[in-house]
């Protein structure tokens, strides 16, 4: 049975975010936490709706992923945190004619497709900040 109980929520200050906030979830196989959830809902008065903007984060490789963060963000290049056949899960920083921010997203590889995957989300900087200095004091196990 897997169950997803939310941690901590905030507002993302990009405007194409403004009806929804981000959550932080854990995601619970047979009562373990197996693995943390950020992903963007839509909400509609007391309705929350999930969108594919968001990402997965292993437990495995949870505290890699605080790591990442903990540091200077915008010297993030290109960090790859998971890697299989299919996909690989990216955090890095971006620079470009929509400004700063970090974008987490998996860069997939299969028999139809091949390049980044829609889902995902790119997060301004002091967004990430949020939540990275959130999931600093909380510890998942």
């Amino acid at each position: 049975m897997t169950d997803q109980i939310g941690i901590y929520s905030f507002k993302l200050t990009q405007k194409r975010y403004q009806e929804g906030a981000f959550y932080l979830s854990m995601i619970l196989v047979g009562g373990q936490v197996k693995a943390l959830d950020g992903r963007f809902y839509v909400e509609e008065g007391h309705e929350l709706a999930p969108t594919k903007n968001g990402f997965r984060i292993p437990l495995e490789i949870l505290e890699d992923f605080k790591k990442v963060l903990a540091g200077d963000l915008r010297a993030i290049d290109d960090k790859v945190l998971v890697e299989n056949k299919s996909f690989r899960f990216h955090v890095r920083y971006l620079n470009d004619k929509y400004g700063e921010a970090i974008d987490f997203r998996k860069y997939k590889t299969t028999n139809k497709y091949t390049g980044w995957d829609r889902s995902g989300i790119r997060m301004k900087l002091e967004d990430v900040v949020t939540m990275r200095d959130w999931l600093a004091g909380f510890d998942l196990c």
